[in-house]
């Protein structure tokens, strides 16, 4: 297997997408371990090694000696041809280990438009797409991450969903695993046992229709006690997030009404000022990055964000170092913050003002006046960045033409008071379409219908200014599928099995993504993708109501 595997990498594009055996990727002698476990990224390599949770997870686990945690990526279409023509099983990248050869495979389920990738994934290695097509013999099929907290959808794929922090639930289930196979145990009462632990949801014991058992998503609660990368794996090509990333705290304390995030991953939780400069010491020494990325939901949020800057700047005052804060409040950001990222090299700011007038963002529990924004940008501006991000939603609750104008208006205000011609500043307007999500108070509410996005597109295109001023616009078809399976439920699987049988591969990559293949497995299934956009009666059962992940109904 390794053999053919190996011949066909001098064939294809980027081959070091295949080749493993980067720095500070592990290996372990097979003999040597007791539990072979695969994680497995529905994406390309250099997508899903950007992915925190997949490095957490393969630092955690391979700190076990009797655990082998390898990785797996989905192959890009002309690998993935060749991989088919010739009978090659979808391998890991430290062994080259089939991943049917594996006793648990777990794969991430980040968001929506990787749903495709998961069956994929199973095809490519030779695994039937149904859980109850696989019986004794196969791997238990794991799923997890960002894109499970609504799982119906997936359900009928996997064995068990595990719903909310990983860290110390996959040990148990490992542990678990461990136990019934010396036992020489069957499946069914491995599931059984795998139900007990906090946060994991087994399909198969919940009928086609939401159940009435409720599954407690699972929560980490002193991040400092986790364990966290200290020597990631270092790509031999760029990738995504090409950088140290050190997460800084979990969870928020402010709960905008249209973000799953800020309220499925409640409380907030932080890591100390000395073990994030310690995490990025260690990072630095064991990788020769020149970048680090601080993440939270708002980095302008954790409580000690000075000290750490100032600590960071005695520390490394000789070393080449830049910060990155990827999302920041509008709210005017402190001075002294800025004056110590600017002692630095400069990585990216982004500030999120999601809607253009205040009464729109009163009523996301997202308020900030314009002159608070304008004042934010211009603070960073005169700190010396050369551009700021600046991103919001369409087709919101309560929207009308005035929020759409507003967010036009808001642009030329800062353009005008902040980055005034000649400047040389640059202001980038990122618009995405509002995609109601599970566990949160828009849960209900209808999503914007493909023509009114693209008429808020070509709207905002004519009204922002010109000259000095990016716009960017989330392709609408793209928000449209991911607000259709966001909501869905179990009978959902149909049409993601349909989709791929007609070659639906990575649906986030517009080279790659073909909406009509979609609109071809909706009218197979005999669904109509209408009824997921909403309203949704407020009384009636949603498709993720067996799925305790804090907020009750009530305060939703």
């Amino acid at each position: 297997m390794s053999n053919k595997y190996d011949d066909i990498i001098p064939l294809v594009r980027k081959p070091s997408r295949y080749l493993g055996r980067e720095i500070n990727s592990v290996q372990k002698d097979p003999a040597r371990v007791k539990i072979r476990f695969a994680l497995v990224f529905p994406d390309m390599y250099e997508i899903g090694m950007s992915n925190l949770g997949l490095k957490i997870l393969y630092h955690l686990l391979n700190q076990k000696e009797e655990i082998w945690a390898e990785r797996a990526f989905l192959p890009a279409p002309d690998f993935e041809s060749l991989m088919r023509s010739r009978g090659i099983s979808l391998s890991s990248l430290e062994s080259r280990t089939s991943l049917r050869e594996f006793d648990i495979v777990g794969i991430s389920i980040p968001h929506e438009l990787n749903l495709s990738g998961i069956l994929n994934v199973l095809d490519l290695s030779g695994m039937p797409l149904r859980a109850e097509d696989r019986q004794e013999g196969f791997p238990l099929i794991l799923g997890g991450g960002g894109g499970a907290f609504n799982p119906e959808p997936v359900a009928p794929f996997f064995d068990a969903i595990l719903i909310g922090d990983g860290e110390e639930a996959v040990l148990k289930i490992v542990d678990r695993f461990q136990r019934h196979r010396g036992a020489r145990r069957g499946k069914g009462e491995l599931l059984q046992s795998l139900a007990e632990v906090e946060g994991v949801y087994v399909p198969s014991f919940h009928p086609r229709a939401a159940g009435s058992l409720m599954v407690k998503r699972t929560i980490a609660k002193d991040l400092d006690r986790l364990p966290f990368p200290s020597s990631p794996i270092v790509p031999f090509l760029d990738i995504v997030h090409n950088r140290i990333v050190v997460e800084i705290a979990r969870g928020c304390a402010v709960g905008c009404r249209f973000c799953q995030a800020g309220m499925v991953y409640r409380p907030v939780r932080e890591r100390s000022v000395e073990n994030i400069c310690r995490l990025v010491r260690e990072n630095l020494d064991a990788t020769g990055y020149e970048e680090a990325t601080f993440l939270s939901f708002s980095a302008s949020d954790y409580s000690q964000l000075s000290p750490l800057l100032s600590a960071l700047n005695r520390e490394l005052q000789n070393r080449t170092l830049a910060f990155s804060l990827p999302s920041l409040r509008v709210r005017p950001l402190k001075p002294e913050i800025l004056a110590e990222l600017s002692r630095v090299k400069r990585g990216g700011i982004t500030l999120a003002p999601e809607a253009g007038t205040e009464r729109l963002r009163r009523s996301l529990n997202k308020p900030a006046s314009d002159e608070e924004i304008v004042e934010s940008v211009a603070r960073v501006f005169q700190a010396g960045w050369p551009a700021v991000k600046l991103y919001f939603m369409v087709g919101l609750p309560g929207e009308g033409p005035d929020d759409l104008e507003g967010i036009a208006s808001l642009v030329r205000l800062i353009k005008r008071e902040a980055a005034p011609r000649g400047s040389g500043k640059t202001i980038r307007v990122s618009v995405g379409g509002f995609i109601p999500k599970a566990h949160t108070p828009f849960q209900w509410e209808r999503m914007a219908s493909l023509r009114e996005l693209e008429e808020a597109r070509g709207l905002l295109r004519e009204a922002l200014p010109r000259g000095g001023v990016e716009f960017k616009f989330h392709n609408p078809r793209f928000s449209l599928l991911e607000g259709i399976l966001a909501r869905g439920d179990r009978s959902m699987a149909d049409v993601i099995q349909g989709a791929f049988a007609r070659g639906a591969r990575f649906d986030s990559w517009k080279e790659y993504f073909r909406w009509e293949i979609w609109e071809e497995a909706f009218r197979e299934t005999g669904l109509d993708f209408e009824q997921y956009l909403g309203p949704f009666d407020i009384d009636s059962p949603l498709p993720w109501n067996h799925i305790d992940c804090g907020p009750n109904r009530e305060f939703l």
